[in-house]
């Protein structure tokens, strides 16, 4: 996903990447894909200490990933989670897309 990383390094989320790429990676790996909202400030707190940002720019970047669809809020059993979107992968196609004029400049 080369243009992906250019996608991150020139546009949105620029200085964000390996906090990026940490939520994505913890959320998917460690969390099944989901993660129950009262969960959320250890989450952060780990994110941001791997990540060695303030917790305020983890939660910075979870509202950006809700807001690009990569990241979206449901309710399963009666309780709040933040899962992967089922769309993630679709969406990562459309931005590439989008951009990938603009990245080959």
């Amino acid at each position: 996903m080369d243009w992906l990383d250019k996608v991150i390094r020139y546009g949105m989320l620029r200085s964000e990447k390996l906090v990026v790429e940490n939520i994505l990676d913890k959320l998917k790996y460690e969390h099944d894909g989901k993660l129950f909202r009262g969960n959320l400030k250890s989450f952060v707190q780990e994110v941001a200490k791997a990540s060695g940002v303030h917790t305020n720019t983890v939660y910075y970047v979870i509202r950006r990933l809700k807001e690009l669809g990569i990241l979206e809020e449901v309710i399963i059993n009666g309780k709040d989670y933040i899962i992967l979107s089922k769309r993630f992968s679709s969406r990562m196609i459309k931005l590439g897309r989008e951009y990938s004029e603009w990245l080959k400049a």
